[in-house]
């Protein structure tokens, strides 16, 4: 789904939650009719989220399929229990369900799907340290066991239940909804992909899920839940939150993940959080004899230099890291991606291309007598020369559009549209060389020649390999034509220089 349309589907989704936490709030038409609209409400949501989620894992691939296929089990079965739920309080006219219920058993196993759906999630990032991951886990499952220890879970023990049976359930919703947490934080900080906003929605529904549990638990512990309280709205958002990450999974497949791209700082400083959150509000719990004086005070800023020191030390691993991916795959000159980095993302828009048939060009383009630049003005003028091309390239084609320096004076740009695109891109690259570039502090009249490949959508057998060395013909054809101007790859010229390229279907020249 589209981007847009997905914040329409958002803001749509606004009006009925508003309505359903007013009403909550105000107890409208009375108590049976503040559980029926919760009760249904809950019901309607649950369901929706189900079935976005197997549409996603309809239309989507490998693990991608498999992932949101098991959230869609995991949502189904809650809203089986809510079924049951709605069954006791509505059919049966009961003011609240007894727990435990038949119902448990539907509701328990939404965290058995969300967690196989995270397992399966295609954003881990390949060549982590398996005793890295194990130690993150450690860390944030210990962090967030204290944290539920101290807000629910003690509560709950002291509280005792009904049978052992009764409390067995009761510590069954927040020891699973901890794994799943957990296994969330680690996915989000092992992300390697485009899929920023259905990690973030998808890690969202997730914990609001696992608040709205503990506090379910809490409060039945302590016999104060009832069907219409405040806290079903947090099941109510996790659910629109679910149903919009499965909806924003169809805009950008997750099964290729990008090569390059370094580790933001909040990847490597999320599994520390918890651990964060677990010192200040534990520590005083945990320890004993630190429950007066300036102790826990001093206990908790001990732990927060300890994270910090770590922050610092992840931070300028980073740096390094980014220092050391920026000079191996971009050009040091002009600060474009370098031949490396542009073959890789040809290499996986060619794979999407032969996959969902959506079109794609390379342009080649190289200076004309760039050569007699460098031999009357200097090496110098000539590399100021290629810095401001670099400049004007970036300026007149779109973010999307990957520009790189090949080498000496030579360009590519990979645009991943059709041909309609491609030569426009092509026309704005021709039109940026016409004002004259400043170098050193002169005007510099510079032009430029241009190649143009497009491999069509019913190009399936389309190789990296060939786009470039098709470009390279195109170019090396509008050079001898006089240069300055726009080639387009065709049949013949690969005829024409011996080349064994594979040849591709005709190019259509109108957009």
């Amino acid at each position: 789904m589209r981007r847009r349309r997905l914040w329409y589907v958002a803001a749509g989704l606004a009006v009925p939650m508003l309505v359903f936490g007013l009403w909550l709030g105000n107890q409208w038409a009375g108590a049976f009719a503040t559980r029926a609209v919760d009760d249904l409400g809950l019901l309607i949501f649950a369901a929706s989220a189900s079935v976005c989620s197997l549409w996603a894992a309809q239309k989507g691939r490998g693990r991608q399929r498999r992932s949101w296929l098991a959230m869609g089990l995991g949502l189904g079965a809650w809203t089986v229990g809510e079924v049951i739920w709605c069954y006791y309080e509505l059919w049966r006219g009961r003011e609240q369900a007894p727990f435990p219920s038949a119902a448990d058993p539907a509701f328990l196993l939404f965290p058995v799907g969300a967690a196989a759906a995270l397992f399966l999630f295609p954003a881990a990032h390949r060549g982590q340290s398996r005793t890295r991951l194990i130690l993150d886990g450690v860390i944030v499952a210990g962090s967030l066991f204290v944290i539920s220890w101290v807000s629910v879970l003690g509560g709950v023990y002291r509280a005792g239940g009904d049978s052992h049976f009764a409390f067995d359930v009761s510590l069954a919703y927040p020891i699973a909804d901890l794994v799943t947490v957990t296994m969330t934080i680690l996915v989000l900080a092992r992300a390697h992909t485009t899929q920023r906003l259905t990690l973030g929605l998808l890690a969202t529904g997730v914990v609001l899920m696992a608040f709205s549990d503990s506090a379910f638990v809490y409060l039945t512990a302590h016999d104060s839940y009832h069907s219409g309280s405040l806290i079903d709205l947090g099941w109510l958002a996790a659910f629109s939150a679910l149903g919009l990450a499965a909806l924003s999974s169809t805009h950008h497949p997750t099964d290729e993940l990008e090569s390059v791209r370094g580790s933001t700082s909040a990847r490597l400083w999320l599994p520390y959080l918890p651990l964060v959150f677990a010192g200040i509000v534990g520590v005083h719990r945990v320890l004993p004899g630190l429950d007066s004086g300036p102790l826990p005070l001093t206990a908790v800023i001990l732990v927060i230099a300890m994270l910090v020191r770590q922050f610092v030390v992840l931070a300028d691993n980073r740096r390094l890291l980014a220092t050391v991916e920026r000079q191996a795959f971009h050009d040091p000159l002009t600060g474009l991606a370098n031949r490396a980095l542009f073959t890789d993302r040809l290499d996986h828009a060619v794979r999407r291309q032969n996959r969902d048939l959506k079109p794609l060009a390379v342009l080649c383009l190289d200076l004309d007598d760039f050569k007699l630049v460098n031999d009357t003005l200097g090496h110098p003028a000539g590399d100021e020369l290629l810095i401001r091309v670099a400049e004007r390239l970036i300026g007149c084609l779109r973010s999307t559009d990957t520009v790189a320096r090949l080498g000496g004076d030579e360009f590519a740009i990979l645009v991943e549209e059709g041909a309609g695109d491609a030569l426009l891109a092509a026309a704005r690259v021709l039109e940026t060389f016409q004002p004259p570039f400043t170098v050193g502090g002169r005007p510099l009249a510079m032009h430029a020649s241009v190649g143009l490949t497009i491999a069509t959508a019913e190009a399936t057998d389309v190789a990296a390999d060939d786009l470039l060395k098709q470009a390279d013909l195109a170019l090396y054809a509008a050079k001898k034509a006089g240069g300055s101007d726009l080639h387009i790859y065709t049949p013949q010229l690969r005829l024409a220089a011996g080349d064994l390229t594979r040849e591709l279907p005709p190019v259509p020249l109108t957009p």
